[in-house]
């Protein structure tokens, strides 16, 4: 059976980015036979494409994590992720097809919520009908994360200060060993060294956070309590990144 595209891609464009609020900016990738757009979303806390404190680099989110729905130059083995795709797309006899994104390969990613990719390497996904007409595909790579980021103000950071009572966002970004950010909602561990001094919380919380908690998403808010110095740390299985952070006593007058 062939297929045939109604009209062109500029209003498709349009419908989609008034659906997904994006202003008309790019609302995701044209697939591979240019039907229809891919869209990539979050479907957890945990993804770094979805970063709400704004903690990440805007230039690094943009260019290796995509915007506006873009597919991400890669995901991590592991991660959870969604895709959609818009298109308005009918066969030779005048059907319009209801499409799904589903793998090309099913026995390397789990499909339950989602898009998980348990192993790495270049991944096709389709846009196919229930009675199994490929109406477009595009394609997607997994790596294995080597290394975590973490951020604060759009900055790397290894240490910083802060005022006793005062607080940060800070943000995990999983990478591979070129330096490139990966996509996708990942599990996550933090936990303060020292609880008297910092303690950390989910990010857009208020109040003291009760620590002592695993905080499966990769923003996090940091209090600080007590004058002195304590590490941070967040795990993902054998990975871990350590930050370190030196409270400041509040002067009294």
């Amino acid at each position: 059976m062939r297929l045939r595209r109604l009209g062109t891609l500029a209003p498709l464009l349009l419908a989609v980015a008034a659906c997904s609020g994006t202003g008309g900016v790019t609302p995701g990738t044209i697939g591979e036979l240019g039907e229809g757009i891919f869209n990539y979303s979050c479907v957890d806390d945990g993804d770094a494409v979805c970063n709400e404190t704004n903690s990440v680099d805007t230039q690094k989110v943009e260019t290796d994590l995509g915007i506006n729905g873009e597919l991400p130059t890669a995901v991590a083995v592991g991660a959870r992720f969604d895709i959609q795709y818009f298109g308005h797309v009918t066969a030779d006899d005048g059907q319009v097809l209801l499409l799904d994104v589903v793998p090309a390969r099913s026995e390397d990613v789990h499909t339950m919520g989602g898009f998980i990719i348990t192993s790495p390497g270049r991944f096709a996904f389709l846009a196919r009908s229930p009675k199994g007409i490929v109406a477009d595909f595009t394609h997607l790579e997994a790596i294995v994360p080597s290394d975590l980021d973490l951020w604060k103000d759009e900055l790397q950071v290894n240490s910083f200060e802060l005022m006793e009572g005062g607080e940060a966002n800070l943000a995990v970004v999983p990478n591979d060993d070129t330096g490139i950010a990966l996509a996708g909602a990942l599990p996550y561990t933090w936990e303060s060294s020292d609880e008297q001094v910092i303690v950390v919380g989910p990010a857009g919380t208020t109040g003291t956070p009760s620590g002592g908690i695993e905080l499966n998403d990769d923003e996090v808010r940091i209090v600080a309590l007590g004058a002195g110095e304590a590490q941070l740390t967040v795990a993902r299985d054998d990975l871990s990144k350590q930050v370190t952070i030196t409270v400041i006593p509040e002067v009294t007058p």
